[in-house]
């Protein structure tokens, strides 16, 4: 009887850390997936945070609507330098807005406005 039984632990043990094997692979890559949703789910934490924030400048600059969608529309928009330190509604709202747009696009994210 033990004559027939040769070897077979070895099989059983095999088998057992092959089955090992797939679990530990899928759970690695649930895993990755999880770190992956997390960083995706940061950086629209952050986007939205940006955003709300220009969105509250806009509600307290609200006569300069249309400057901030011609600069957020406006790819090639750059920041305009106030004159003796005294800024008019438009150039807050043109700096506001270029600000935004460049920091957005540190998350790789677009932004239009219409």
């Amino acid at each position: 009887m033990m004559h027939r039984q040769r070897g077979v632990g070895l099989v059983e043990v095999l088998v057992a850390v092959l089955l090992l094997s797939v679990a530990v692979l899928g759970f690695s890559a649930l895993q990755l997936q999880a770190v992956s949703a997390t960083d995706e789910s940061l950086i629209r934490t952050q986007t939205l945070s940006v955003i709300r924030g220009l969105a509250e400048n806009m509600r307290a600059n609200s006569e300069e609507i249309d400057t901030y969608e011609e600069t957020i529309n406006d790819s090639a928009a750059t920041k305009v330098t106030c004159t003796d330190g005294q800024c008019t509604a438009e150039q807050i709202a043109i700096n506001e807005s270029v600000i935004t747009t460049k920091k957005l696009k540190e998350y790789d994210v677009d932004i239009s406005m219409v």
